[in-house]
Formats: C-alpha cells, sequence, structure tokens
C-alpha cells in the first residue's frame, strides 16, 4: 500500500507544498514555482495554498517579491496542522467509515472500536510528526 492512498489528492498536494517550502529555507516562494517544482496543478494549488493560511501554516505576501513561506519553523509544525483542513476524519462530525447512519461511542457499528483505534494510532502519529521530520532537513529549522 502507498502511504499516498490513505489521504486525499488535495491532502498530499498539501504535503508537497509544505516540504517543498521547508526545504527551501525560509525564502518566499511564488505558487507558479511550488506547482511547477512539486508537480501539483497551479489552479488546484492556489486553493490549497491559501486554505494553509487561513489554518496559520503558511504566510503569504503579494506583489513583487512576494510568494509563500512557513509560518512557523517547520519544527514546530505537525503534521496534523496542514491535513486537519482537508481531511473529513479529523472533523467533530466523523462520518462512520463503514456507512453507518448511527454509530458512536455510545452506539457503536460493528468496526467502530476497531477503526477508533486505528485513527486514534493515525492522529497520534500526526501530532507528533513534524514538517522538519519528513522534509529532509533535519529538526534545526
Amino acid at each position: 500500500m502507498q502511504v499516498s492512498s490513505i489521504l486525499t489528492l488535495t491532502s498530499e498536494y498539501a504535503l508537497r507544498a509544505v516540504v517543498y517550502l521547508a526545504n527551501h529555507d525560509g525564502q518566499r516562494v511564488s505558487g507558479t514555482q511550488i506547482a511547477n517544482e512539486a508537480d501539483v496543478p497551479r489552479k488546484y494549488l492556489s486553493r490549497i495554498l491559501a486554505d494553509l493560511v487561513r489554518a496559520g501554516v503558511l504566510d503569504s505576501t503579494r506583489g513583487k517579491g512576494g510568494g509563500f513561506q512557513l509560518a512557523r519553523k517547520a519544527n514546530e509544525i505537525p503534521l496534523f496542522d496542514i491535513l486537519s483542513p482537508f481531511e473529513p476524519v479529523f472533523g467533530s462530525r466523523r462520518p462512520c467509515p463503514f456507512g453507518n447512519k448511527v454509530c458512536s461511542d455510545d452506539t457503536p457499528c460493528g468496526g467502530h472500536d476497531q477503526w477508533k483505534a486505528v485513527r486514534t494510532a493515525y492522529e497520534t502519529f500526526l501530532h507528533q510528526t513534524r514538517v522538519s521530520d519528513v522534509s529532509g532537513i533535519g529538526s534545526a529549522r
């Protein structure tokens, strides 16, 4: 199984863009450059970058010399912060992945407890893993 197969395409593109920016040492980078270098469709990326700015992951500046950069150091940004705007599984109204209309801790479906353990492990990984851990830059930044 490829890792990306558990993420939406939007989340994968968001990760690519943030890792690309982490590897550019605080430089402001244009959306076009990120799209070209991270192999993400430019129009699609512009919406993703705007969502990441709203989420506080990126800063942006308009005009000549403008672009995008990380809002915090790479070792201060957990993967959860990047993915949570795009992954419905992290929302407050988590749907049952098996399609059950009634499924909660109080009224669990047959797969609830097992799926909850998987989701909890996944969320723990995303909270504990930083951009610096996956970008190849180390934890110095």
